[in-house]
């Protein structure tokens, strides 16, 4: 009787999870502008489920990318912040990173657990390469974090910033975007090729970083960058190629397991 009832959940199981996505999006149009308080906690963990790693897996795959997405609009509210002054959104952002650490911790003791069944060589690979991938997506929202407090320094202290300033930033900041979102979609699929176009995209990022570091140095040799700004300016830019190494890192692991 306990084998059957077990089979009979398995059965369920494998029955229902191609259509969590539904009845997540179903759940958040029901109650419409509340959908952090609804996701607050992960969606798609499930303990029953850890007797059968492959499943496991594949369910904290979901969790990790759901994770990732959430910290891309982290990044892309801190821009958007810094960029408009908004202190709303550098309010939004202090309040997702919490979120992003509860995520972290519960993600990262369900693949713990995971890690005490019997895998097969290439679950073990991914297992390891999930657990790399949840430190780095956790880091991003840290940096999201610390752009968001320069948005905040730069609305307090109404720092100026040039035009070509402001447009240095944004071109650095959608180039990250891109490249974030590809190592998002490579996890997502465990797809190589999608991997090595990351790695591609983040050297594109290393060479704008230098152009545009020499650009504000000229600036500042010139007198036509205020100090304070010049230091918000540096900051923005080494936490957005920090973004792009994460990236690199989350689709490096996912290159380890093939």
């Amino acid at each position: 009787i306990a084998n059957a009832h077990t089979l009979f959940n398995m059965i369920n199981t494998c029955l229902f999870l191609p259509f969590v996505n539904q009845f997540v999006n179903l759940v958040v149009k029901i109650v419409p502008g509340r959908e952090e308080v609804l996701v607050r906690g992960p969606l798609y963990l499930d303990d029953r489920m850890l007797k059968t790693p492959a499943i496991a897996l594949s369910l904290a795959t979901k969790e990790i990318v759901r994770m990732a997405n959430l910290a891309h609009q982290m990044v892309l509210e801190a821009m958007e912040a810094f960029l408009r002054r908004d202190e709303h959104k550098v309010q939004w952002v202090y309040e997702q990173e919490e979120i992003i650490d509860q995520l972290a911790e519960q993600i990262t003791t369900y693949l713990v657990q995971i890690s005490q069944t019997e895998m097969t060589p290439a679950l073990s690979k991914k297992h390891t390469s999930l657990l790399h991938s949840v430190t780095d997506i956790e880091r991003i929202g840290d940096h999201a974090e610390n752009i968001a407090e320069m948005a905040m320094v730069r609305i307090q202290e109404n720092l100026p910033f040039s035009d070509q300033a402001l447009e240095e930033i944004s071109s650095m900041s959608s180039l990250v975007s891109e490249t974030y979102l590809q190592a998002i979609h490579s996890l997502q699929h465990d797809n190589v090729d999608e991997a090595k176009k990351t790695l591609e995209l983040e050297k594109q990022i290393d060479i704008l970083e230098k152009e545009l570091r020499r650009n504000h140095i000229h600036r500042l040799n010139t007198g036509k960058c205020f100090p304070g700004s010049g230091v918000i300016y540096l900051d923005i830019m080494s936490n957005l190629e920090r973004i792009g190494d994460h990236s690199n890192n989350i689709s490096s692991a996912v290159l380890g397991e093939h």
